[in-house]
């Protein structure tokens, strides 16, 4: 950092730095210096972006697979504009471990969802899912755009899991609320956004996040 021993005419106190309470003289380089190391503190969690996928053709998967995921507890994922066609069943998650995607039917998750109708309902899986998902838009045509937290990811002595809220505005417009886990203690290591029907994403602005540890 920049000397300020007499650069005022006095002796300021020493820059010290503790999360939420940064104290002393702060020069504009120090703070530069200080953001470009990861060293910063603020009075909130720190975003830092990881990447930024948008749509260029038509895709089945969108994969996600240099998280920094020995760098950060929680990931945040936004998804906006996600669209694709009728038939495009559950939208959701699958893991990759040690560079390997997990496929099987090991998936747990439960979510709630409310429709403009009124109508909705409470679902749950833990013996069949092969895929954890974030929309349950079954036979419409749909936009989603939903907010998703990522917790453990790179942590082998916790289990990796998710929560997340979305919405969709296919006839009728739907709410989404819910989460879900893979539940077995190991580094998960990439993310892929998958479907368990059979059309293509047509549209999608998706990006993934680092949250600072406290």
């Amino acid at each position: 950092m920049v000397d300020k021993s007499n650069e005022y005419g006095y002796v300021p106190s020493s820059p010290t730095q503790a999360r939420g309470s940064n104290t002393g003289i702060f020069e504009v380089n120090d703070v530069t210096d200080l953001l470009a190391a990861k060293q910063w503190s603020g009075e909130f969690d720190a975003l830092e972006l990881i990447q930024t996928q948008n749509y260029s053709t038509d895709v089945s998967v969108i994969d996600f697979t240099s998280i920094k995921e020995t760098e950060y507890d929680v990931h945040m994922m936004t998804v906006n504009n996600l669209t694709a066609a009728a038939n495009v069943g559950k939208i959701g998650f699958q893991f990759y471990e040690a560079g390997v995607l997990e496929t099987a039917a090991v998936y747990e998750w439960a979510y709630n969802y409310r429709e403009a109708t009124g109508s909705g309902n409470d679902i749950r899986d833990n013996t069949t899912a092969d895929i954890l998902p974030f929309q349950n838009q079954i036979s419409n045509a749909s936009v989603t755009n939903a907010i998703i937290y990522f917790h453990y990811l790179g942590q082998s002595d916790n289990i990796a899991h998710y929560v997340y809220q979305q919405i969709g505005d296919a006839n009728p417009v739907s709410v989404f609320q819910g989460g879900g886990t893979l539940p077995q203690q190991s580094v998960m290591d990439g993310i892929r956004i998958t479907r368990s029907g059979s059309v293509d994403f047509t549209d999608y602005n998706i990006s993934l996040y680092g949250i600072a540890k406290s």
